[in-house]
């Protein structure tokens, strides 16, 4: 009788400790699961960020672009501008000569009428 509950007992305690192996079989599952569901949110995370970034940059380029292009388009319109006034400039020299040469075929004609 002794012995029999001896086994009844040991037989417990391997059932007991089964278990005790199966719950801590799954309880490292769910562990691994849940390490894997992190891993996988901070991978669509980092991947979120990396998007994000690539369209801050993107977005920074077209800013750059579009200034890039406002320089240059100022910069021809006062190049324009310059070449008009230097053309008036000109054009204005050209009558200034041409009424000084005017005024002096005057003066000597005059002169020698006189």
């Amino acid at each position: 009788m002794c012995c029999y509950l001896c086994e009844c007992v040991q037989e417990r305690e391997a059932a007991y400790e089964r278990e005790q192996k199966l719950i801590q079989i799954e309880k490292e599952k769910e562990v691994t699961r849940l390490r894997a569901l992190q891993e996988r949110a901070r991978d669509e995370e980092a991947e979120r960020d990396a998007i994000r970034a690539r369209r801050a940059q993107e977005q920074a380029e077209r800013e750059w672009r579009r200034k890039e292009a406002e320089d240059i388009q100022r910069q021809v319109e006062t190049e324009a501008m310059l070449r008009e006034a230097r053309e008036q400039q000109m054009a204005q020299k050209e009558h200034f000569l041409a009424v000084e040469a005017q005024r002096e075929r005057a003066d000597f004609e005059r002169v020698l009428r006189y």
